[in-house]
């Protein structure tokens, strides 16, 4: 069957022409990748990190997806860059493939709206056990989870708090579990929690899609309190996040669930 490129470029416009996202994630390849290296793309989409790692001087690049489309429209474009001999195209989820070395590098912009959500730790664990020399590198090299109560106005009614931190090399378990009390002198008409991811994909180069930025195609997460509990002014706030893979089907989901009181 014929692959539509346009309505596969339609799918992936909105992260592709995130230049929050795109241009510090690209500067990061282009720093972190060497001449000479072997380099795993998980989640490669169309191709355009796979592509800056050989134009970093990456000799082998393993590009990993399951979206048969995308895929087909990356190894196109590899063809028409001159770089399919340098690029392997496997289509797959990464759980399930094998390499036949181990990589220098490993990319995984697997990033979703509440920055772990699209079992990122469970697939990062698993390729740097699997795919990455000891002493590899990883992009991002941190990711986390920013969080503040508003109001109806999405207004922030306290500084926000990093509820999760995460880097990449210090990385041990698959699950994530967060705790956090606000509380304030003032009594607040809340509506709920705004949340937000912020990426470091190397030192210096990052994507933060705090409100007070420049948008990205992240935005921000309101979860909201019931209808009951807005009603009320609070000077204190309850937030219980668990996010975990699928126990049916971790492959394809994640298990998220969480408290707001």
């Amino acid at each position: 069957m014929k692959t539509n490129f346009k309505s596969v470029l339609k799918r992936h416009a909105k992260m592709v022409f995130d230049m929050e996202r795109s241009i510090p994630l690209l500067k990061a390849i282009a720093k972190k990748v060497r001449p000479g290296d072997v380099v795993v793309d998980v989640g490669c989409g169309l191709g355009l990190l796979s592509f800056a790692a050989v134009q970093a001087g990456a000799k082998r690049v393993y590009a990993i997806d399951v979206d048969s489309e995308a895929l087909a429209f990356a190894m196109w474009q590899a063809r028409e860059l001159g770089m399919e001999k340098q690029i392997v195209f496997l289509e797959d989820h990464s759980l399930n493939v094998d390499l036949m070395e181990k990589a220098d590098v490993l990319i995984q912009e697997t990033v979703g709206a509440l920055a772990f959500d699209e079992n990122f730790l469970l697939t990062l664990l698993d390729a740097k056990k699997r795919f990455l020399k000891p002493k590899g590198r990883i992009i991002p090299e941190v990711l986390s989870l920013i969080g503040a109560p508003v109001d109806k106005h999405k207004k922030i009614l306290v500084p926000p708090t990093v509820l999760a931190k995460v880097e990449m090399l210090s990385i041990k378990k698959e699950a994530l579990s967060i705790t956090k009390l606000w509380k304030s002198p003032k009594l607040f008409r809340v509506k709920g929690l705004l949340l937000w991811p912020h990426v470091v994909w190397s030192k210096g180069l990052i994507t933060d899609c705090s409100p007070s930025k420049k948008p990205t195609h992240w935005k921000q997460t309101l979860l909201k309190l019931s209808p009951g509990t807005r009603r009320r002014k609070v000077n204190q706030l309850k937030f219980i996040l668990k996010i975990k893979p699928h126990p049916l089907d971790p492959h394809h989901y994640t298990d998220i669930t969480y408290h707001l009181r």
